[in-house]
């Protein structure tokens, strides 16, 4: 969820802006042969959180290694995605994950 440095990503497309992402999941999920399971706390009303797991992500497997880290890197932040649009609220940034500008949640819940 962090903005990454360029020197250490890879380039995606995350709510229509191209954001460097760290590529470690994809990366380690391809390199160890493991499942790959996105986890979450949800925040609710009475200061409680509750821990989602995820269905596995299917990632590709097959194909340059370096490509595929690039393609499931896209891929999970998709999966993310979907659960930021799902509860926006629920989210937020306390760094400049968009360098180009500083995305609201109203821009959030408007992109879809």
């Amino acid at each position: 969820d962090q903005r990454s440095k360029k020197d250490s990503s890879v380039l995606i497309d995350f709510f229509g802006e191209k954001i460097y992402c760290t590529s470690a999941p994809a990366y380690l999920a391809l390199k160890l042969n493991v499942p790959l399971i996105l986890c979450y706390a949800e925040r609710l009303d009475n200061g409680k959180h509750i821990f989602h797991f995820k269905k596995e992500i299917l990632i590709d497997r097959n194909g340059d290694f370096e490509e595929l880290v690039k393609k499931n890197t896209q891929i999970i932040h998709d999966e993310i995605k979907d659960l930021i649009l799902s509860n926006p609220e629920n989210w937020f940034w306390l760094h400049a994950k968009f360098k180009s500008k500083r995305k609201t949640l109203l821009e959030i819940k408007n992109i879809n």
